[in-house]
């Protein structure tokens, strides 16, 4: 009797050798970017809710924040990945560093691992990789500087995740990626399997547990870590927004249980080295550029024209392919900042300008926030990523137009091949009116009037304006363009992997519809036919269903007040050339700059505003690039006079 119980409690023993659980909490110092003055109407001051920026962020780390860090203190036994981004880290070391003081020592005592990615709480997934690459490198630098040492580990805003960061990752020194399981099981409802491996990234199903031979492993997270000793109150609740003894207790009692009852709390890093102990990982399945709660938010609709939550329903303000395409337009004004300072290094003014686009790309990463446009922006939040926008454009004028660099009225520069030049006379105009289109597109859009315009640009490219008029009604805010699709099959460029075509059967994912953000605007419609959608223009998500051969691209945020003008261009032709038409239009495109006169510099010109970008070349062609939309009132900012963009004609 006592022999066959030992032999039990052996075998239960060394069934599970180790029992271990892995803990991710994601912080957002942007949780409301812009504050709470006047929320939630924009007119009136509620106390309980009266809140600037700073005062914001000051309570994500004092009463969120740091009093996790003191339970971790508390237990040095425990270990947490907690995931937080570079701005964060400036705001603790100007205003908290008692709190950036106790983070750094649980780092050095291997308690956090810290999981960074991005400067600002970026939706990344709809804006160039470009726009990442800086991102990380700002992100790494602000890490270094306050030394504190990033982990390999990658968890994003939102759970975004698709293939082409995965490459990116791997080119920067990141090694695990986590996938939400609501992601991978939406996409793929019957796997199981919690890692994968995939373009030599480990993969971990961030929520899923599970066993690996006699490894057992559970998961603590993702999820937002505002809410877990705040009795689940978030920082919308403003003043009543603060760590409760209830909530800590809660958090640090279940964690005591657990460790009593044998668990082992771990890092992410250690969890997936024990799993790869067990076997190596199998090739992670096709996985579409996502978001971690899929089912709640139609995925990356929710970020890219779907309408959000309640405070819209107070006061009309979330406008998403408004604030989408200005952020991709401000992205093109510091790339050619960022040309004009290579071009111009080594003449008068170089650190001046070097500045300028220091400033200009740090406020293009705030503006890119997923909060302005997501769950639920009010009207400080949309404001805030226009205002910041609005500042990364003007700093990079001040680059391009610096009264240094002495020249003639316009300045061009050549994104795709980095060149700055002195143009010639205007390039004249070449487009023709199509009298049959290439295909029917269905437009709603309920109390407007719509009006469609086909014209061919160049061979085997047709370009079509959708010109959209206000409203009768403030209710009427949805615009929706459909266009057909002739086959079965999900082909587009994913974001971050702007050379790479995905092309796959509809019937691998679970899936019926797909929401594909599109930072380069190209997908395939048939065979050898793409559509590109201009972002500059319009930018929502493409909500392609297969099955019903469409692609829908659809925005419920349209301001009743605003008309709209969207532009896609139509290309018959190899994935080669239609990709070259889709990085011209909307990645690299030909920017001239009116350059501001200056006395006595003998540069020619009348008397004219600040330089605004002439966007030029869509392969032969070019698209108008009219601004939609007068900037807000928080947007009317005191600088050089802001430039009217002007239509460019065809070569």
């Amino acid at each position: 009797m006592r022999l066959g119980l030992l032999l039990a409690v052996s075998i239960a023993s060394t069934a599970f050798a180790d029992n271990v659980q892995a803990t991710l909490w994601h912080y957002n110092i942007q949780y409301v970017a812009g504050g709470m003055t006047r929320f939630p109407d924009g007119k009136n001051r509620i106390p309980d809710y009266d809140l600037t920026e700073a005062e914001v962020e000051d309570r994500i780390i004092a009463e969120s924040f740091e009093p996790v860090l003191d339970i971790y203190l508390r237990h040095p036994a425990w270990k947490v990945d907690l995931e937080l981004q570079g701005l964060m880290i400036e705001v603790m070391a100007a205003r908290h560093p008692a709190a950036l003081a106790k983070l750094r020592a649980l780092v050095d005592l291997g308690q956090v691992e810290l999981v960074s990615w991005h400067y600002s709480d970026q939706l990344f997934l709809a804006y160039p990789r470009r726009d990442m690459v800086r991102s990380i490198a700002r992100n790494k630098r602000i890490f270094q500087q306050h030394g504190l040492v990033l982990s390999g580990v990658v968890f994003t805003q939102e759970g975004q995740f698709n293939e082409g960061m995965l490459d990116l990752m791997r080119e920067h020194g990141y090694t695990t990626a986590v996938l939400p399981k609501n992601l991978l099981s939406y996409q793929h409802a019957d796997e199981q399997r919690a890692f994968f491996r995939s373009g030599g990234i480990d993969v971990a199903v961030g929520g899923r547990g599970g066993a690996v031979g006699d490894l057992s492993f559970g998961w603590s997270g993702p999820g937002d870590g505002e809410l877990i000793v705040t009795s689940k109150m978030n920082p919308y609740a403003g003043k009543k927004f603060f760590a409760t003894d209830a909530g800590i207790g809660e958090y640090e009692g279940q964690r005591v249980q657990a460790e009593d009852a044998g668990v082992r709390f771990v890092t992410i890093t250690e969890l997936v080295e024990l799993a790869k102990q067990r076997g190596a990982f199998p090739p992670m399945p096709p996985i579409n550029d996502g978001t971690w709660q899929p089912n709640s938010t139609r995925n990356l609709y929710r970020w890219m024209g779907g309408l959000g939550g309640l405070t819209d329903a107070l006061v009309p303000t979330e406008k998403d392919s408004v604030v989408l395409a200005t952020n991709l337009r401000s992205s093109m004004d510091v790339a050619a900042c960022e040309a004009v300072v290579a071009w111009a290094q080594r003449r008068p003014g170089d650190e001046a300008r070097r500045a300028a686009l220091e400033e200009a790309e740090r406020e293009l990463l705030l503006a890119q926030v997923s909060d302005s446009t997501g769950w639920n922006p009010w009207l400080a939040e949309v404001n805030y990523s226009l205002e910041h926008a609005h500042l990364a454009s003007e700093a990079s004028k001040r680059c391009i137009d610096a009264p240094e660099l002495r020249g003639p009225a316009r300045r061009r520069i050549d994104l795709a091949a980095g060149t700055v030049s002195e143009p010639p006379a205007p390039l004249s105009s070449a487009a023709e009116p199509l009298e049959a289109p290439p295909l029917e597109v269905k437009v709603e859009a309920p109390g407007r009037t719509v009006q469609q315009l086909w014209s061919r640009t160049a061979e085997g490219h047709a370009e079509l304006t959708i010109d959209v008029s206000a409203a009768a009604a403030k209710s009427d805010r949805s615009i929706s363009a459909v266009f057909p699709v002739s086959f079965d099959r999900l082909v587009y460029v994913p974001a971050l992997d702007e050379d790479r075509l995905i092309d796959l059967p509809a019937a691998a994912f679970t899936n019926p519809e797909h929401t594909l953000p599109l930072p380069t605007g190209l997908m395939g419609i048939g065979p050898n036919r793409f559509l590109i959608e201009s972002t500059r223009h319009v930018h929502v998500t493409a909500l392609l269903r297969p099955q019903e051969r469409l692609v829908d691209f659809r925005d419920d945020t349209v301001r009743a007040d605003e008309p709209q003008r969207w532009r896609f261009v139509v290309v018959d032709g190899d994935f080669g050339a239609a990709n070259s038409v889709a990085k011209r239009l909307n990645l690299q495109p030909v920017l001239e700059y009116e350059l501001s006169p200056r006395q006595g510099c003998g540069c020619g010109g009348a008397p004219t505003s600040a330089a605004e970008p002439l966007m030029l070349l869509l392969g032969a062609a070019s698209l108008r690039c009219s601004k939609r939309g007068a900037r807000p009132a928080l947007c009317r900012v005191s600088k050089p006079a802001r430039p009217t963009l002007r239509r460019n004609q065809r070569p």
